[in-house]
């Protein structure tokens, strides 16, 4: 894991919403030290319109944004990737091997396009996904990850992965 900088992909069910919102974060905060990307399982082709609404109410850059299929990824001639985070649990066992051999690892946060209730509601689920994603990509930031070992990399992403949805 000596390579900067570290290649890190965010795969969730439809690449437009959380793994969106992932790859935007940390591609601000790293300051070179990340490349991140994303991808769906099964992608729309599209962004959430209000995930676009929330990263521009962040300040954050969604001109380079676009959901994609996680085999441009995988397929051959594909960059060696160092972290692939998901956001749906079947994920991880539903895609063959990335190349590159990353620390693969689940965190649970739940889909705020899944929520039907108000406008203002909905929102409010973007804004706390976007939250909560900002914690944890900053935590997983912070990690002297030249210094782990690949087993104490996952145990570290998996203890940030499980942190509460609703703190």
């Amino acid at each position: 894991m000596n390579s900067q900088p570290f290649n890190i992909l965010f795969v969730c069910a439809r690449n437009s919403v959380r793994s969106i919102m992932a790859e935007a974060i940390l591609n601000q905060v790293s300051m070179g030290r990340f490349h991140a990307g994303s991808a769906g399982f099964a992608e729309t082709g599209r962004i959430d319109p209000m995930t676009e609404e929330q990263l521009r109410r962040s300040r954050l850059d969604v001109s380079y944004l676009r959901s994609k299929n996680w085999r441009e990824f995988a397929g051959a001639g594909a960059q060696p990737l160092d972290f692939v985070i998901t956001f749906d649990p079947f994920i991880a066992e539903s895609i063959p091997a990335w190349p590159g051999e990353p620390v693969v690892v689940f965190w649970s946060i739940d889909d705020p396009a899944k929520v039907e209730a108000s406008e203002e509601d909905r929102r409010r689920a973007f804004s706390l996904c976007f939250q909560l994603l900002n914690r944890r990509i900053s935590l997983f930031a912070s990690l002297p990850l030249e210094r782990l070992e690949p087993g104490e990399l996952k145990r570290h992403l998996e203890d940030i992965g499980s942190q509460p949805q609703n703190t």
